[in-house]
């Protein structure tokens, strides 16, 4: 079985506009804001942890949260992909980069516990 789950680990759209407008007209790279990073590393573990009750409290539990994810909808396809896993699934992070330094772009692939790496 194949599930694809499509959001952003990352997904301040306002901050994101914010900073393209202050380096306009040509923005150079910006290196990901620290919270970006701090807010990947949280969900990366818990979902190597497997830890549902950290995913499910997100919002509450993981650093930045509501500033990584101001609203949902581009989070919830992640916990979708991992609870159409097996209960212990291997989970590995590939890093896509971080557009304009606020939206990650990394992408998690989720495979049984029992499936070839």
């Amino acid at each position: 079985m194949l599930t694809i789950g499509s959001g952003s680990i990352t997904h301040n759209l306002g901050e994101w506009s914010r900073l393209a407008r202050e380096h306009a007209p040509h923005p150079e790279p910006q290196p990901p804001a620290p919270y970006v990073v701090e807010f990947r590393d949280a969900i990366e573990a818990a979902l190597r942890a497997g830890d549902l009750e950290f995913l499910a409290d997100y919002r509450e539990r993981a650093p930045h949260a509501r500033r990584a994810h101001p609203t949902d909808e581009h989070f919830l396809p992640l916990l979708v992909a991992f609870a159409a896993a097996d209960p212990h699934p291997q989970v590995e992070r590939v890093d896509l980069g971080v557009d304009g330094g606020v939206i990650g772009m990394d992408a998690f692939i989720i495979r049984p516990s029992d499936a070839p790496a």
